[in-house]
């Protein structure tokens, strides 16, 4: 008897060890635009990649992880269920981008660990106005998970307003 205790003590030790906490996959391309140009850009798939822009994550103001997009401008960060994250991008040369993340209701189906949130993000060059710089701090796009679809979904609503301010913004004379 007590051998099949130990038994089922020891699979069911085993799965809990095993199980995974579901996870948000944030990953894409780090590249390069021109607000001007933005959409004859994207309509003619001409954007340069960035390689080594910094991706910093925090969590409650507190960073916890920083890496590094590749050569290849390719970057891929892997985020807790159940946290609001900020992810920020910044390159020497470049206006910074930061995106807010509501992981806090992220479930994934059964049989998936990860849920995926393709992003591909463009970083403008470097211009000399307190605004911009200003908008570095707001966060550029905001998601979270929708339960309904068991997707991250995008508040494009808000995307366009900070969209609108930036290219307003980026068209004043300096």
């Amino acid at each position: 008897m007590k051998t099949l205790l130990t038994f089922i003590l020891v699979i069911s030790l085993g799965e809990m060890l095993c199980a995974q906490k579901t996870q948000v996959m944030f990953y894409g391309y780090t590249e390069s635009g021109s607000i001007a140009t933005e959409i004859e850009q994207k309509r003619a798939k001409k954007t340069q990649k960035i390689a080594e822009v910094n991706v910093n994550v925090f969590c409650k103001d507190s960073l916890i992880s920083a890496i590094k997009s590749r050569d290849t401008g390719f970057y891929a960060i892997l985020l807790e269920a159940g946290q609001d994250y900020k992810v920020v991008f910044e390159k020497e040369g470049y206006h910074c981008k930061s995106f807010q993340l509501n992981c806090s209701k992220v479930s994934a189906s059964e049989g998936e660990q990860a849920i995926k949130c393709l992003t591909d993000i463009t970083l403008y060059p470097k211009k000399e106005n307190q605004e911009l710089i200003d908008l570095c701090s707001t966060p550029f796009a905001v998601a979270h998970f929708d339960i309904t679809t068991g997707n991250m979904e995008w508040n494009m609503e808000y995307t366009e307003k900070i969209k609108a301010q930036l290219y307003s913004v980026a068209e004043m004379p300096e």
